[in-house]
């Protein structure tokens, strides 16, 4: 019988006193369970959260309090600015050259004769080169910091305009003054596959921070 008793008391009470079996040392007025002692509570609360977790449930779902931290939106905030902004610098300069190449040259040559429109060309492409070379550069500095893909390509867009500036627009006008036709159309040719080819990195590298 002094068995029986102590297992009840050990049961419902928590066996938390040993002197007049004390109901659960006054766990009701704690927000206790009475029938359970409080360090048994607490590990059944940490197997509940910690299967909680396991499943994917939220805090709140388990009746378990947590407190919500916000992600800063800085950095997000930077990101768009940055990508909007290398967005129209490449747009920029993607339209600058079809609008030299296609637009301004063709005008020239239409409203004005070859002598005359060749001398202002002569004058306006190193302009252009260096305004190309700058644009880039600036383009590719933003762009490292959302595609390296794309940063690479508009660097290469750069590198590739200096030659063009310093040793191929020279070459092509020595050999306009040369008369020699098969060098100027050889060169020029050329010039105009370069250009060709810049202009198709620049649409991709739209596409992809477009994208």
């Amino acid at each position: 019988c002094r068995g029986f008793e102590s297992l009840l008391s050990d049961h419902f009470y928590g066996g938390c006193s040993s002197v007049g079996r004390a109901p659960d040392c006054d766990s009701g007025c704690r927000g206790f369970d009475p029938r359970q002692p409080p360090h048994v509570l607490f590990k059944r609360t940490k197997l509940r959260s910690r299967e909680n977790s396991a499943k994917g449930a939220s805090p709140e779902s388990s009746g378990l309090t947590s407190v919500s931290i916000r992600k800063p939106t800085l950095t997000q905030g930077v990101f768009i600015v940055l990508a909007i902004t290398a967005l129209l610098v490449t747009a920029i300069l993607f339209g600058g050259m079809v609008l030299y190449s296609f637009g301004f040259a063709a005008f020239l040559f239409s409203h004005l004769t070859a002598q005359e429109a060749g001398a202002i060309l002569r004058k306006a492409f190193p302009v252009f080169y260096l305004w190309c070379i700058a644009v880039a550069v600036v383009a590719a500095g933003l762009l490292a910091f959302l595609d390296v893909l794309s940063a690479w390509l508009m660097l290469a867009v750069a590198l590739t305009t200096v030659p063009a500036r310093q040793t191929l627009m020279p070459a092509i006008n020595a050999a306009s003054d040369n008369k020699d036709k098969r060098r100027f159309n050889l060169l020029h040719g050329f010039s105009v596959l370069l250009a060709l080819g810049q202009m198709t990195g620049l649409g991709y590298i739209l596409t992809r921070v477009a994208a």
